[in-house]
């Protein structure tokens, strides 16, 4: 006989979440979005919603990148009573790289003058960032006759909550390079 640990605990109290079926996730920073400051993103995610933020200007979607998340620094502040210290939030930093070097110097120096809300997906998750976040892209040249020359985008945050995550499913589609237009053909036919 099998028994499965449950990790449920008293009504109320903190549950962490126990499956040992559970298909873990899948790292690499994949895709970046720039969220402009205000704009409302409701989860889980709803495709109409976004195309309309899209076509609007509120999201930019860079489909295609590589990079990491740090997870957050823990800042700290004094501690009060008996408290050595109590955390105020963590500091994030989220490095990706955009492959489209050309044409895309006026849009990065357009961005980093700007404050964004941010998403970034791994293999099936979009982890959305409600906090204020600030970037810098630059385009190092190596020396290298064989490397490739890519912005580098360094994206900073501090928050005292962790990003948000839900599954990227409902909006799949939107991280392509290609738009999905449905030009009428095949309709009415069969």
């Amino acid at each position: 006989m099998i028994r499965y640990k449950s990790c449920a605990g008293a009504v109320g109290a903190l549950v962490h979440q126990c499956d040992p079926c559970d298909t873990p996730e899948l790292g690499r920073v994949r895709s970046l979005v720039l969220i402009k400051k205000g704009t409302a993103i409701k989860l889980p995610f709803e495709a109409e919603e976004w195309r309309n933020a899209i076509e609007s200007g509120q999201i930019v979607i860079i489909p295609k990148t590589v990079g990491s998340f740090d997870g957050g620094t823990p800042k700290v502040g004094d501690g009060y009573g008996d408290e050595q210290e109590r955390k105020l939030g963590d500091d994030y930093i989220l490095s990706v790289k955009d492959p489209n070097y050309k044409n895309n110097k006026d849009f990065w120096q357009a961005a980093e003058g700007e404050v964004w809300n941010v998403a970034f997906r791994s293999e099936t998750m979009l982890h959305y960032v409600k906090a204020d976040c600030k970037l810098t892209a630059k385009a190092p040249i190596e020396e290298g006759l064989d490397t490739r020359v890519v912005w580098n985008i360094e994206v900073k945050w501090f928050s005292s909550t962790k990003p948000e995550a839900s599954e990227v499913e409902p909006i799949r589609e939107l991280f392509s390079c290609y738009e999905v237009v449905n030009d009428g053909e095949g309709e009415g036919e069969g």
